[in-house]
């Protein structure tokens, strides 16, 4: 990385570093034209078996699809130079997980 100078005090990046799994945030499909925002710049892409993870620069409110809907970056107010990503539900199709119990005998 290149930094130009350090700065006194923090301040929200441009871009924030983003790690993707699988396992903690779905499987993403990379044949789907929108599974990132256009402003968010893959950086590594890896998968074996069903497991996936990816390294994203992305800027805040930028996004990902999965299968289990749509991460928005979001930063936090108090601290603007650390951010986390958020499910959005209730767009589209429905993007709340449900986990079904085998039916017991």
């Amino acid at each position: 990385m290149l930094f130009r100078r350090l700065l006194r005090t923090a301040a929200k990046p441009d871009y924030f570093l983003v790690v993707t799994r699988s396992a903690e945030f779905g499987h993403l499909d990379m044949t789907a034209s929108d599974w990132k925002s256009d402003d968010s710049l893959l950086i590594s892409f890896s998968e074996r078996d069903c497991h996936q993870e990816a390294l994203l620069l992305m800027p805040s409110y930028g996004f990902v699809r999965t299968e289990l809907g749509s991460f928005f970056l979001e930063s936090y107010a108090l601290r603007p130079s650390t951010a986390r990503l958020r499910i959005e539900t209730g767009f589209g199709d429905a993007t709340t997980c449900v986990t079904q119990k085998a039916p017991s005998n």
